[in-house]
């Protein structure tokens, strides 16, 4: 339900085409100022002008305006990270913006190996979990016991 303003002198056509279907989202073809951001509750700048880019934090800074700058983590207030979903199992993904690139083909590493039966997985072992009797510690040694054998310790 976000709205999306995508500023930049230059649009290519696949993002004018997502906003076409997408009504949420604003082009403005026209560098990018200050001013773009006035109302902004975060913004992701992706420019070829580093100088920009660290005018524009600085600016943000002053307002609360959370910013991720591609390709610079130390202006990031924040990290674009890449999700796992099997089901129920969802795993974060972040390199602290060192690698995007990395994260991506780490999450679809992770995607192919892990089975489609993950989540009949996680309901056995939450079934299994609501039946153990015991104090907190008996618990966890039980289903680390269970637990045990996804994992080839002799590799």
């Amino acid at each position: 339900q976000a709205n999306v303003r995508v500023v930049a002198p230059l649009i290519k056509d696949e993002i004018r085409q997502l906003a076409v279907t997408h009504e949420r989202i604003k082009l403005i073809e026209e560098k990018v100022t200050h001013g773009h951001l006035e109302d902004a509750d975060m913004a992701i700048l992706a420019t070829d002008d580093h100088k920009l880019h660290q005018e524009l934090k600085k600016w943000a800074k002053g307002r609360h305006l959370l910013m991720n700058v591609a390709d610079t983590p130390d202006l990031c207030d924040f990290y674009l990270g890449s999700t796992v979903k099997k089901g129920d199992l969802k795993i974060g993904i972040s390199t602290n913006g060192k690698s995007p690139t990395f994260a991506k083909r780490f999450r679809e590493m992770l995607e192919e190996s892990l089975p489609d039966e993950t989540s009949q997985l996680l309901n056995r072992l939450k079934g299994f979990r609501d039946q153990l009797k015991g104090n907190f510690n008996e618990k966890v040694k039980k289903l680390n016991e269970l637990t045990s054998t996804l994992v080839d310790h002799d590799k």
